[in-house]
């Protein structure tokens, strides 16, 4: 990517999250959120992306025929989304549930 297409893509960023008031209005925000922890049951959700590519080492002794691993992994893509629930007990303690489904493409 070049420096000229860079800088236009951050300078608009900017442009776009100021005119938004994104990120950058501050007054009264704590204000809001102030009794957050204290509500009974919250939740919210997830989420990811997962790159998975397993490395294995092998004891020499098995698993081997002449310097040839006989164990092979193949580099594979996942995508996972899921729901977290938080249900206030007391004052010190919590309970969390975070169901999720896990989705691996065989590539």
């Amino acid at each position: 990517m070049s420096k000229f297409l860079l800088r236009a893509l951050v300078l608009t960023s900017v442009n776009v999250a100021v005119l938004a008031n994104a990120q950058f209005r501050t007054r009264n925000r704590m204000d809001k959120l102030e009794d957050f922890d204290e509500q009974k049951f919250s939740w919210g959700f997830y989420l990811n992306g997962n790159r998975l590519d397993y490395r294995i080492v092998l004891n020499p002794r098995y698993g081997m025929d002449n310097n040839h691993n006989l164990v092979t992994s193949k580099e594979s893509y996942s995508f996972g989304a899921g729901v977290i629930a938080k249900w206030r007990l007391n004052d010190y303690l919590d309970l969390r549930l975070e169901p999720g489904l896990q989705s691996v493409r065989d590539s």
